[in-house]
């Protein structure tokens, strides 16, 4: 560092740099153009994410104030966002409560950088560390950018044996495509925008809430000339196109083990979105030259997939096309009720159904829907034809085509419905594919919330059923099992599975009925109690959420309605969570009594009793009363 303007550089690369002031770091290439940077005060960096400062926001504020110490104008904090509540429980609130109330306290006013320098402008000029052969440092790789590029020895805990080999591979085939890419947008979007890439840095402006509405002002603003509406469709998509080849160069792609970890793989879709939206644009991906560079990263596990294999197997298989969007709405819809609004969103689409028909006959349920989809993202618009099935369980079928006019549609449906009555399954679906085709899905169309959707479904029905024969087993035995079990035998493994998820069944039903009743715990306590006794080990998981939900619903209670049953019956129920020794988050229930103090009801002494059960602080219900005093 120097000051602005002067000669002789001052060596403080050991991290002697005042963390409190700005600096302005010049471009290296001489043109005057210069950015104005903070480094951030390490000490507290390292206190919050790994020495525990976010257990109270007066440690943290404490330390910013010692920070501050002796006129300084910033303190200046760099941290993972997952420490905020992912890596330490309550974080959020550790700095939501320090920012929105103590700074004020500490004399500290919270600020951010465009504001700060509105104020402070640079006083002192500063150089960056260039890093091994001038690529720069990272704070999370001690090689530079060593861990984005290539095999640096950097990874995160892998097993022995292991290496990182395939990251190089994959950074030139991901670069092979970003530079394919860049003069065939440069050229098409040359033709429809007046600076292609100035349109690419500002299209994040339609990628936040409200993103569509602002979508013709931009293209107005950066159109070459007046643009159709096949013409606005096909700017937006080279922009997709260049969003897709920018997050393919996702930093934690590279940060882990294994070219077939998660984050790998959604790198490999990013890239996978480039190709298809360069496929849609008829702009020729180098697809061949693209995998055979990802064939070179090999993974490390037995099979030693490639990224090649992934790509294929995952990636390609993966791909949300318009057609497999209008099959899983058309599932959807036979696996639950359909939509009844008039728009619905999905996968990036926003779909309407404006023709729609669907009956059940014995155990064939027909729909034909006529749907409109419209993607997001660039307004492309598709519209398709359709004639879905389920014929039972797990067997779906859906046909479509694009949809071609009013006449043939309505034709096509009234032949497929003749045949609903009184045909066979085989003539139904040859119909079906007949009319509908020539495109043809089942279950494989559906996307993740559809998969949660049957999963619901089926097994949900198969779970009930288990359950049920799990229940018969159980009471028909269950004399037999508890005479032996008090003599010192030991029931089977069979046997005890059986007892043990029956009597969790029933303590879960037994809370959630006592839930809108008359809250009485007695007899939830007393299959606690058996259960114990028997040495039976209940799914707590379950029983947990069940418990906690109904807390919530207590405390609700307890506020809207302060009687003495509601408040007895509430206490009730922490007494049956101690007796279970259940490990529950009870914090909307704290929450709910909190608010309720500080926006001025009255607690009663009964329900301060049952606020501290649920483990409010005492210091929380006073501070809260306090300031209904003085708002008074």
């Amino acid at each position: 560092m120097r000051p602005a303007g002067g000669s002789a550089w001052q060596n403080v690369s050991d991290g002697r740099i005042d963390t409190t002031v700005p600096y302005k770091y010049l471009h290296p290439d001489g043109s005057g153009r210069s950015i104005a940077v903070l480094f951030y005060n390490g000490q507290i960096a390292r206190g919050i994410a790994f020495e525990g400062l976010l257990a109270s926001s007066h440690g943290l504020l404490a330390a910013c104030a010692r920070a501050a110490r002796g006129g300084a104008q910033v303190v200046n904090v760099a941290t993972d966002g997952e420490s905020y509540g992912h890596h330490f429980r309550f974080g959020d609130r550790c700095i939501a409560y320090a920012l929105e109330v103590e700074a004020e306290r500490f004399g500290l006013r919270v600020t951010n950088y465009g504001e700060f320098l509105d104020g402070h402008e640079p006083e002192q000029e500063v150089l960056i560390k260039a890093g091994p052969d001038g690529e720069g440092t990272a704070w999370s790789c001690a090689h530079g950018l060593g861990r984005w590029t290539r095999d640096c020895g950097c990874n995160a805990s892998a097993p022995g044996g292991w290496n990182q080999r395939w990251r190089a591979p994959l950074r030139a085939a991901f670069d092979l495509l970003r530079d394919d890419l860049a003069p065939k947008f440069e050229e098409a979007g040359g033709e429809l925008l007046r600076d292609p890439w100035a349109a690419r840095d500002e299209y994040v402006e339609l990628l936040g809430p409200g993103g569509h509405a602002r979508r013709e002002e931009f293209l107005k603003r950066h159109a070459r000339h007046r643009l159709s509406d096949d013409e606005k469709v096909r700017a937006l998509t080279l922009l997709e196109a260049q969003r897709a080849a920018l997050t393919m160069y996702t930093s934690c792609g590279w940060f882990f083990n294994d070219v077939s970890g998660i984050e790998t793989v959604q790198t490999l879709r990013y890239a996978g979105r480039v190709v298809e939206t360069m496929e849609t644009l008829g702009l020729a991906p180098p697809l061949e030259d693209f995998l055979e560079m990802l064939s070179e990263a090999k993974g490390n596990l037995l099979e030693r997939p490639t990224g090649a294999d992934i790509y294929r197997r995952t990636v390609a298989q993966s791909r949300v096309t318009p057609q497999r969007v209008a099959a899983h709405v058309a599932i959807c819809n036979l696996i639950e009720h359909e939509e009844r609004e008039p728009e619905c969103e999905t996968a990036g689409y926003v779909y309407r159904k404006l023709d729609f028909n669907k009956q059940r006959h014995g155990r064939v349920t027909l729909e034909t829907v006529r749907l409109a989809l419209e993607e997001e993202a660039t307004g492309r618009r598709h519209e398709f034809a359709l004639a879905a099935m389920h014929f039972g369980e797990i067997d779906y079928y859906c046909a479509l085509r694009p949809y071609r006019s009013p006449e043939d549609y309505e034709e096509a449906a009234a032949r497929l419905w003749s045949h609903l009555r009184a045909a066979s399954l085989p003539v139904l679906l040859r119909v079906a594919q007949s009319e509908f085709g020539p495109e043809e899905f089942g279950l494989e169309a559906l996307l993740p919330q559809g998969q949660g959707h049957l999963s619901r479904s089926v097994f949900g029905k198969l779970v009930a059923r288990f359950m049920e024969e799990y229940e018969h087993l159980y009471e028909e035995n269950r004399r037999v099992i508890e005479r032996l079990q008090e003599i010192g035998f030991h029931p089977p493994r069979e046997l005890r599975l059986a007892a043990e998820l029956t009597v969790g069944l029933r303590l879960e039903r037994e809370i959630r009925g006592q839930r809108h009743g008359a809250g009485d715990y007695r007899a939830a306590v007393e299959i606690a109690r058996d259960a114990a006794r028997y040495g039976y080990r209940i799914d707590r998981t379950s029983v947990t959420r069940v418990f906690e939900e109904t807390v919530t619903e207590a405390a609700r209670r307890v506020v809207t309605r302060p009687d003495a049953e509601s408040i007895r019956s509430a206490r009730a129920l922490i007494e049956l969570g101690r007796e279970l020794g259940l490990e529950a988050n009870l914090e909307r229930g704290q929450e709910i009594i909190y608010e309720a103090a500080r926006a001025g009801a009255a607690l009663s002494p009964e329900a301060r009793d049952f606020a501290l059960a649920l483990g409010l602080a005492p210091v929380a219900l006073e501070q809260s009363e306090q300031t209904v005093l003085v708002k008074g």
